[in-house]
């Protein structure tokens, strides 16, 4: 009898655990195949250089955790194209959206972000490659099928860009 009573504990403990939070709707807009192009800025990263990518986004682990998968085209001008991973979901205790990110030059990055204020979602967080910096994710919606995003470092106090992007909904 006391293992049945910690086996229904357990289980309704693990059903209210995994419910899915509301707050997730929040990243809908993001969820699809896209198709960028836009810039890496000249910096400590490399040189100026546009590039092209696609995006595809869709929910997964149980629709808790919002994956991106990212892929620059290489060409002349990107000889050295980046691909990455985010992840995106929400933190209840937090009450804020949380994510990461892992990339192929062995950067990763963790976020927060309060969410929406109007068309535009800002994560920040600490961004790792070699150093450390402040890292911050804005994305713009633009209607329904296109977001722009721009990614920017702190570097000792100055919001320095990084890349900037506008991705189309395929």
């Amino acid at each position: 009898m006391k293992r049945l009573v910690c086996l229904l504990v357990f289980l309704v403990a693990g059903a209210a655990w995994a419910q899915r939070p509301a707050e997730l709707k929040q990243l809908d807009p993001f969820v699809g195949s896209w198709a960028c192009k836009g810039m890496v800025y000249k910096g400590d990263w490399g040189p100026e250089h546009p590039i092209s990518a696609t995006i595809n986004t869709a929910w997964a682990y149980g629709g808790m955790w919002l994956k991106a998968d990212y892929k620059e085209m290489k060409t002349a001008a990107n000889p050295k194209p980046m691909t990455g991973e985010a992840l995106w979901g929400y933190d209840g205790e937090l009450k804020k959206l949380v994510g990461g990110w892992v990339d192929n030059s062995g950067a990763y990055q963790t976020q927060q972000s309060d969410g929406w204020q109007g068309d535009e979602i800002v994560f920040t967080g600490p961004f790792h490659m070699g150093m450390t910096a402040t890292g911050r994710d804005t994305f713009t919606k633009k209607g329904k099928s296109q977001i722009d995003h721009v990614f920017e470092l702190d570097m000792k106090g100055t919001w320095v860009k990084v890349e900037s992007d506008t991705c189309r909904k395929k």
